[in-house]
């Protein structure tokens, strides 16, 4: 993990010069209760609303919060200097804590769900956060700092333009029309800038 912290924080801001971007910028901007991107108008000489999933489809995790039967006056330092004695590499872990002689097992979240009883993500209680089922909207919109009011940071040198959309998952991201429309006008706007070949 340490290595892939490092490769990322050698991208950082590296894009190329006429980056065009997409991405779903806080889950469900259009909530409709068809979770598909089909148009709404059978007619396809009228305009139709493109339906996105519901928020429920789109959550994903923000933080990560594992839950365990820690002994009350445990303090992180002692958390920190257990022992690993396994880990199940699906979100269970064990571990010794030496200073007790006592053994405590964690469990991280493997659903990303509301909150009980919620209607919109809360961080704070359970770290799950809007986005695209995979990438939490605070990342995504890191390309678009400087570009999109709210979003803090110089704007990353080379993009050009973040189209901010929502209602799809990541895996299913083009198959919206909403991605596929903002990638022709990407591939146009980079080809009227592409110099013509020389013969």
């Amino acid at each position: 993990m340490k290595e892939v912290v490092k490769k990322q924080n050698n991208i950082i801001n590296v894009y190329h010069g006429k980056t065009y971007a997409a991405y779903n910028g806080n889950g469900a901007l259009i909530q409709k209760p068809q979770a598909d991107a089909a148009t709404e108008s059978g007619d396809k000489d009228k305009p139709g609303i493109e339906k996105g999933l519901p928020l429920e489809k789109l959550l994903t995790w923000g933080k990560v919060f594992w839950a365990g039967n820690v002994p009350s006056g445990v303090t992180e330092e002692e958390l920190r200097a257990a022992t690993l004695l396994h880990d199940s590499h699906t979100g269970n872990v064990r571990v010794y804590l030496e200073s007790r002689k006592l053994t405590v097992e964690f469990e991280v979240q493997k659903v990303p769900r509301l909150p009980a009883g919620a209607d919109a993500p809360n961080p704070d209680k359970n770290g799950i956060i809007p986005g695209d089922a995979t990438v939490p909207a605070w990342s995504a919109d890191a390309q678009a700092r400087g570009l999109r009011p709210g979003v803090k940071g110089d704007p990353p040198h080379g993009v050009q333009m973040a189209f901010v959309q929502g209602g799809y998952d990541h895996q299913g991201s083009y198959n919206h029309p909403w991605t596929r429309w903002a990638m022709l006008y990407s591939i146009v706007q980079i080809a009227q800038d592409a110099p013509e070949p020389s013969c």
